[in-house]
């Protein structure tokens, strides 16, 4: 799912996470620059023109699909504008309460059960 997409010069950065494999990628201008395993979100570095800048993910529930996404030069956040669209955000807030709701039901389900089989093992 695409998280973010900021434009810095003329060049177009995406962040993508899938809330499954929990895999981060960042995409510079289309090309697969950075990807990395987290669930809690990471540090990405990125070259543009000679200048190293880094992509800092977290979780942020107040932002579409619970992710936030920063970009710094040095120790500067730089000030851009998250560019995904309305229906992207749309889609990023379904697909997040699904993994909720389904992440609930499994986990009720198997607490429920769980303690069924633990009283039957103690009788």
């Amino acid at each position: 799912m695409k998280h973010a997409c900021f434009i810095l010069d003329s060049n177009k950065i995406e962040f993508f996470n899938n809330p499954i494999t929990g895999v981060e990628t960042v995409a510079l201008n289309g090309r697969e620059v950075s990807s990395k395993f987290s669930f809690f979100g990471g540090l990405h570095n990125l070259k543009i023109n000679e200048e190293i800048y880094k992509l800092q993910v977290g979780i942020n529930f107040l932002k579409a699909g619970g992710a936030s996404a920063s970009i710094y030069k040095g120790a500067a956040k730089l000030n851009l504008i998250n560019r995904i669209t309305k229906s992207e955000k749309l889609m990023l807030n379904l697909k997040f309460a699904a993994c909720c709701i389904i992440g609930g039901v499994i986990g009720a389900y198997l607490g429920f059960y769980g303690i069924d089989l633990i009283f039957e093992h103690l009788h």
